[in-house]
């Protein structure tokens, strides 16, 4: 099966006055028809960057070194401010992360949600006014006829949120790429709002790219989880694989700085040190400094991604060497 969504090799940076940031650093993933992919690691680990880059979405601050975007056949970097519109909001949805900057405060809820069906002549206005407020119904907003003439600055959070989900459910995407869905919301909230937005995509057998930092969220509704640091994918596994048998130093940190919800007392294990900011392209594995397995090749060469089992890839000299051994 060829993947409907496809990254290449992709790298990022933002010159600035004394020195550049290199954010991504050859990133390559793909994803299915019908898939959920989750991309976590830390604040500063380039998840967000590199979907947004993949879109140009991203600030002119910013430069695309090198890397492809496959999407229907076409190389989205390489497309004009035209054709790349007629994508976004049709063939591909966006749930940004910011909820203040998500919707435009100066146009009414209902508005928003239509605009994405008649910027695309998807139906007539009465039309795409019905289908405005059966998506509000159907993402639990009570009394969505009163909603649709309100103003963001009107709702609550969690109101918000899942009218920016409607936004950009609108127009029917084959893909929708949710960029920390649920990250300003309080837990109670974030739950309800994940689980209508799993049935929602669920129901139009919708692929979604869920970017999050919250294990918790990538383990219950993705069916395969990619790990980054660095701008580089560190792991790459099946749910039940990454759950049961991850094996990188970074994800084995991640899951352990998790606290534990099963009554247990076993001490939160932190990763040492913080996410880093590159003002170089990181000569070896850009976790090194944080790693307590490195070793001096660690800091030399930068380890690729090895094929472990059936659809599960890892970034680590250790792990190859373990894996030679037992070859």
């Amino acid at each position: 099966m060829s993947a409907l969504f496809q990254i290449n090799d992709l790298a990022v940076s933002f010159p600035g006055r004394d020195q550049t940031v290199y954010a991504v650093n050859g990133l390559s993933l793909a994803v299915e028809a019908g898939e959920w992919l989750g991309v976590v690691g830390e604040s500063g680990s380039g998840k967000s960057v590199s979907l947004l880059a993949s879109l140009q979405l991203l600030s002119a601050t910013s430069r695309i070194d090198r890397g492809q975007v496959w999407f229907d056949g076409r190389d989205l970097l390489r497309l004009k401010r035209r054709p790349l519109r007629e994508i976004l909001g049709r063939q591909i949805g966006v749930i940004f992360q910011n909820l203040a900057n998500g919707l435009d405060p100066s146009m009414r809820v209902g508005q928003q949600v239509m605009e994405p069906m008649l910027a695309h002549a998807i139906c007539t206005k009465p039309e795409a006014r019905r289908r405005a407020l059966d998506l509000l119904t159907e993402l639990g907003l009570s009394d969505p006829e009163r909603q649709f003439e309100r103003y963001p600055f009107e709702l609550s959070g969690g109101m918000r949120q899942r009218a920016m989900m409607a936004v950009a459910l609108a127009a029917e995407p084959a893909l929708l790429i949710a960029d920390e869905p649920t990250t300003a919301l309080d837990t109670t909230v974030q739950l309800q709002v994940l689980s209508v937005l799993q049935e929602a995509c669920r129901r139009r057998q919708m692929t979604v790219i869920m970017v999050t930092h919250d294990l918790g969220v990538a383990t219950n509704v993705c069916d395969r989880v990619v790990v980054m640091y660095g701008g580089q994918v560190m792991e790459n596994a099946e749910i039940d694989t990454f759950i049961q048998a991850s094996v990188h130093p970074y994800t084995q940190g991640l899951k352990g700085s998790m606290i534990p919800l099963n009554g247990t007392h076993a001490p939160i294990q932190a990763i040492e040190g913080s996410a880093e900011i590159f003002h170089q392209v990181p000569r070896g594995c850009p976790f090194v400094a944080r790693c307590p397995v490195a070793f001096e090749r660690c800091h030399t060469e930068r380890p690729r991604l090895l094929s472990l089992a059936d659809g599960h890839e890892a970034a680590c000299h250790r792990v190859e060497e373990a894996t030679a051994r037992v070859g």
